[in-house]
């Protein structure tokens, strides 16, 4: 058509000359140039060329719409109806020209205009695009029925066959649910709107309005303890917050939902990400529990280049201690235990667990004076039984009996600790010749104890004990001889 019209070597008479530019104006229109389709149609609005043809006149009248020529669009549509003679074709026109009248005139005074076309129409395409028009109308004169409106959207929505008629009327069934905070149902409604529309006209809108809402709605279902579903719904719509459109501030309570149900691994990648994408002043908090999660994993090896990638960049970080604590049981758990006396501060802070960790790893290094020294600055009546058998061992191995026999007295019958508290208590009366103590001492592990290892110790030491207590009497060696 294009190549046809550009041919300028052909001169038509003027009413022909009319007919070409109409054309020409129309195939602006078919491209969605509105602008250069409007000039065209304009320099002919005059002439019967443009009068007398409806696809044409309907272009123009569409361009003045699209460009907000409100009242001259209205009249225009005005002067198309005399054109059309089909019954549906001209319901449509009346549509646009109460739609280009519903911009200067009070939105009252147009809703019987678009009942009549829902009224007379109520099953086709301009029936359904004037009820969604009059229930705008009536929803914006009255707030407290956007219950019905909810119902008349979705009644649309179920009988458009047109897709842009469906693709309005579920937009707004799903901002009534909106409006009504009616988050769930909104988002139900917003995602099924999003996949169905991926290239519609209210795309857009579509996710303005999820962004919105969801991260509201995910706060509250964590408020409530609903971890699954914030977590689902975070999920199904993961692009929102990989995008940054959704502050990501909302993605800490999904993470710390995660930590919560017992997703570590989802959690720590979560914590991960927001180090990853916020500014280095807001990083640091999400590191302690980052390093949590990979601590509950037991990635040992990441919490430990977790805590090194913290303590170098916030060397005085206002988490050092408690991430200090995850990385030296991670050390502990993983057998590096140099590693993890290299680590300990000098002096040790006023902080049970790590003192308690360092008490552990100067144990398990043989180095008694010392682990002692660390257990000795716990509160002795805080002292877990694992800081308690570690006291009285230490006392033990440096000779202290009395003081020795005083902490193991104190381990409890619960405890893992408590069968070789019992053998040490058998050790000590043997140091100071009360051998009958220390056999009843081996007879209770044997008959109470929960630990096999423990009770088959206490059994062979106990056949020992009786072999040579049974053994002959040596003779003194003859002087003579």
């Amino acid at each position: 058509l294009n190549r046809q019209l550009l041919r300028d070597y052909i001169t038509y008479p003027k009413p022909l000359q009319n007919r070409v530019l109409v054309r020409q104006a129309d195939y602006w229109y078919a491209l969605h140039q509105t602008v250069k389709a409007f000039a065209s149609y304009r320099l002919l609005q005059s002439t019967t060329a443009l009068s007398t043809q409806p696809y044409s006149k309907n272009g123009f009248c569409d361009t003045q719409y699209q460009l907000k020529k409100f009242k001259n669009a209205a009249d225009c549509y005005g002067e198309l109806a005399t054109l059309i003679a089909d019954k549906d074709l001209l319901a449509m026109v009346n549509y646009r020209k109460y739609m280009a009248q519903l911009r200067f005139l009070p939105h009252s005074s147009m809703l019987n205009n678009f009942k009549q076309l829902e009224n007379a129409f109520p099953s086709e395409e301009v029936g359904l695009r004037a009820s969604l028009k009059s229930t705008d109308i009536k929803l914006l004169q009255n707030r407290e029925k956007i219950s019905n409106a909810t119902r008349e959207y979705h009644r649309v929505t179920e009988k458009a066959v047109n897709r842009f008629v469906r693709e309005e009327a579920l937009f707004k069934e799903a901002l009534t649910y909106a409006l009504r905070d009616e988050a769930g149902q909104a988002i139900h409604l917003l995602t099924q709107f999003l996949r169905q529309f991926s290239v519609g006209n209210l795309q857009e809108s579509g996710q303005a309005l999820l962004i919105s809402i969801l991260p509201k709605e995910i706060k509250r279902l964590a408020d409530n303890k609903e971890y699954i579903q914030a977590l689902v719904l975070a999920k199904q719509n993961r692009i929102l917050f990989q995008n940054n459109w959704i502050d990501s501030k909302f993605l800490v309570d999904i993470a710390d939902a995660y930590r919560k149900v017992g997703l570590f691994e989802e959690s720590e990648k979560l914590y991960l990400y927001l180090i990853g994408i916020v500014p280095l002043e807001q990083r640091e908090q999400y590191y302690l529990p980052m390093i949590a999660s990979a601590f509950e994993q037991g990635k040992y090896t990441l919490v430990d280049d977790y805590s090194a990638q913290y303590a170098y960049n916030y060397p005085n970080g206002s988490f050092s201690e408690d991430i200090l604590y995850y990385r030296l049981q991670a050390l502990l758990a993983s057998e590096r235990f140099e590693e993890g006396i290299e680590l300990l501060p000098s002096p040790l802070p006023d902080n049970k667990g790590i003192t308690e960790i360092a008490a552990l790893l100067f144990y398990r290094t043989d180095r008694y004076e010392e682990c002692l020294k660390a257990v000795n600055q716990l509160q002795d009546n805080s002292l877990t039984e694992r800081a308690r058998f570690m006291k009285a061992d230490c006392l033990f191995r440096a000779g202290q009996n009395s003081e020795a026999r005083q902490e193991f007295a104190k381990i409890t019958v619960d405890s893992e600790y408590y069968n070789y508290a019992l053998f040490r208590l058998a050790e000590l009366a043997k140091r100071e010749g009360k051998s009958e103590k220390s056999l009843s001492f081996l007879r209770k592990i044997v008959e109470k104890g929960k630990d096999d290892s423990w009770k088959q110790l206490a059994e062979r030491e106990l056949q020992i004990r009786d072999t040579v207590q049974n053994l002959p009497l040596m003779r003194q060696p003859n002087s003579k001889k």
